[in-house]
C-alpha cells in the first residue's frame, strides 16, 4: 500500500467516524444532555406539516377532477336534451335511441363518480385527523423540555373549527353532484314516458 492510499483510507474513515459524532449530537440538546426526541422539535414539526399540506394538495386535486369531470357530464347531459327537445329532423332513429340511452347513462355516470370521489376526498380527510392525533397524542409527548407552545397548531392554526370550516366543500360537494343527478334521472324518466306516451 502506497502513500496516496493510506491518506485516502485515512480520509474516508475520519468522514465517517465525524457522520457518527454529528449523529450523536443529533441525539442531545447540544450540551452533552439526551434530548426527548431523536430530531429536533422544529424538524419533527415540519414532517408532520409536509405531510399535512401533502394531504391537503391530494383533497384539493381531488376536488378539481370531480369538478372537472361533472362538468363534462352536465354538458353531454344538456346536450342530449337539448337534442331531443329540437323538432324531429330526418335523423336516423338509432340517433333518438342513444340519446335516450344518454339520458339515463349520464346521471348514473354521475352519481357513481360524485360517490367515488367523495370516498377519497374522505380517505384524505381521515389521514388528515391521524395526523393530527398522533401528532397531538405522541410526538408532542417526545417533546416535553422543549417549548412546543410557540409552534401553531399541525391544522387550522390551532383552532378545530377553522379546519372543519376548511373541509366543508371538498366533502359536500360531491353529494350536491349526487342529489343533482338524482333528481335530473327523475327528469329522464319523466321525459322519457312523456315522450314515449306522446308517441
Amino acid at each position: 500500500m502506497n502513500l496516496k492510499e493510506l491518506q485516502d483510507q485515512l480520509g474516508d474513515e475520519r468522514s465517517r467516524l465525524e457522520n457518527i459524532a454529528a449523529n450523536v449530537l443529533s441525539l442531545t440538546n447540544g450540551d452533552g444532555k439526551p434530548s426527548n426526541s431523536i430530531i429536533p422539535l422544529h424538524q419533527h414539526y415540519k414532517l408532520f406539516r409536509d405531510y399535512v399540506e401533502h394531504e391537503d394538495g391530494l383533497i384539493n386535486k381531488r376536488l378539481l377532477w370531480t369538478i372537472n369531470i361533472q362538468g363534462f357530464l352536465f354538458l353531454g347531459y344538456g346536450y342530449a336534451v337539448q337534442k331531443l327537445a329540437d323538432p324531429p329532423l330526418k335523423e336516423p332513429a338509432s340517433l333518438g335511441n342513444l340519446l335516450y340511452v344518454l339520458l339515463f347513462v349520464f346521471p348514473g355516470l354521475g352519481v357513481v363518480v360524485g360517490f367515488f370521489c367523495w370516498m377519497v376526498i374522505w380517505a384524505a380527510v381521515g389521514a388528515l385527523k391521524n395526523l393530527e392525533t398522533e401528532w397531538t397524542t405522541r410526538a408532542l409527548a417526545q417533546h416535553q423540555n422543549d417549548a412546543a407552545s410557540i409552534l401553531p397548531g399541525l391544522v387550522g392554526g390551532g383552532k378545530r373549527r377553522y379546519h372543519v370550516w376548511g373541509l366543508l366543500a371538498p366533502t359536500i360537494f360531491p353529494w350536491m353532484f349526487i342529489i343533482a343527478w338524482v333528481i335530473l334521472l327523475g327528469f329522464s324518466v319523466h321525459f322519457f314516458y312523456l315522450r314515449h306516451g306522446a308517441g
